[in-house]
């Protein structure tokens, strides 16, 4: 399935720059993850502070170098 390009709260767009706890990154997946219930915005992070490489429990959610991928909900970002 495609994933959408604006969260549902229109919140954030697919490669839009933010700040994740202050560190910057690039929006690469907007919807449902098997992290939790609810939409989480995929990032990849600019340096090597995330937990993963944009998979999580063997499903892809987006590509990027390891431990660059984090999962966050609307509430933990900014706009960059």
């Amino acid at each position: 399935a495609a994933e959408p390009a604006v969260a549902p709260d229109g919140a954030f767009n697919l490669n839009q720059r933010v700040l994740f706890r202050g560190q910057g990154g690039t929006v690469r997946y907007i919807g449902e993850t098997n992290v939790g219930v609810g939409e989480w915005i995929g990032v990849e992070m600019d340096e090597e502070i995330g937990t993963h490489d944009g998979s999580l429990f063997g499903v892809r959610y987006f590509t990027c170098a390891d431990r660059h991928g984090v999962f966050a909900q609307t509430s933990q970002l900014q706009a960059a």
